[in-house]
């Protein structure tokens, strides 16, 4: 693909420029945005003594640290891509070689462009 992907969203007749890495969400990140987005119970272990650790605070130490961890270099433009997905939204990514972007304006899309 090329320097920029549009996502493009008929359904709000909106083209959304985004990092030309920006192609798809994999699994893992998905299953790494659901535990902290859906993460029922949170542990504030700020205040936690070394002295005082449990093995349950050592597991969600380590449990965060996975978690946090698989998202390592994910591009902030996935999160729109898990937003759309996670509410049924259909998309198209496309490369800006593929993309006329005066054409879309004229077909009444509203185009954001990366700054």
């Amino acid at each position: 693909m090329g320097w920029s992907n549009y996502i493009i969203i008929p359904e709000f007749k909106l083209a959304i420029e985004v990092s030309r890495y920006v192609e798809d969400i994999e699994e893992y990140e998905k299953d790494a945005l659901y535990k902290i987005t859906e993460e029922d119970e949170v542990e504030d272990l700020e205040n936690v003594k070394v002295s005082k650790i449990t093995v349950k605070d050592l597991t969600t130490l380590y449990n965060a640290h996975k978690i946090v961890s698989s998202l390592t270099g994910f591009e902030i433009d996935k999160l729109l891509l898990f937003w759309l997905q996670n509410r049924g939204i259909e998309y198209e990514i496309k490369s800006e070689f593929d993309v006329t972007t005066d054409q879309l304006k004229d077909d009444g899309y509203t185009v954001i462009y990366r700054t």
